[in-house]
Formats: structure tokens, C-alpha cells, sequence
């Protein structure tokens, strides 16, 4: 099972759950709390969809080198313009430095 099927089972809430949160503001409803989340979840999975299967595990990065936080339409642009790179890590591992070359 993956981490997004996993997470996708988590997606109905309680009242008791929700009452043992703090908010900034009036807590959410339910379904909005639950409606929000299967967006995300549906979000995640195009992304996933949209990066090369050869670099499945990897670490998305910007070519600069820091972690890439776009939405699915600058990754869609990003990989055709050469503009995300991947980092594969190791045991031991350090923070990925990309060189330009």
C-alpha cells in the first residue's frame, strides 16, 4: 500500500476529534475538513503522475538546488524546461548540493 492510499483512508474526521484541536479561528466543518483533504489527496496523486518514472524515490529539486514547492503546472513546466533535478541520497546522507556545470 502506498503512503497515499494510506493517507487517503484517513479522511473522515469525528466531532470528538475535531474539538481536541486548537484553532485560530472557529474550527472547520466536518465535510470542509474532509472535502479539503481529498483535494489534496487528488492534488498529490497528479503530481506523482506528472514526474518520471525513473526518478520515483527521488528528491525533487530546483536546478539551484533547494527543495522545489510548485504546484502541479510549474512541475509540468519546470521538468520541460530542464529546470528540476533529482536527488537520489544515500544512508548517511547529506542535504543535496547541485552544481551547475
Amino acid at each position: 500500500m502506498t503512503i497515499l492510499e494510506q493517507a487517503g483512508r484517513s479522511g473522515r474526521y469525528t466531532t470528538a476529534e475535531l474539538e481536541g484541536l486548537s484553532f485560530d479561528g472557529p474550527p472547520p466543518a466536518l465535510t470542509e475538513l474532509s472535502g479539503k483533504w481529498r483535494g489534496m489527496l487528488t492534488e498529490a496523486r497528479e503530481v506523482i503522475a506528472a514526474l518520471p518514472p525513473a526518478q520515483v524515490g527521488k528528491c525533487v529539486l530546483q536546478r539551484r538546488g533547494e527543495l522545489y514547492r510548485g504546484d502541479l503546472a510549474q512541475l509540468k513546466h519546470g521538468l520541460a524546461a530542464d529546470e528540476v533535478v533529482f536527488h537520489a541520497g544515500s544512508i548517511r546522507g547529506a542535504y543535496p548540493q547541485v552544481l551547475e556545470q
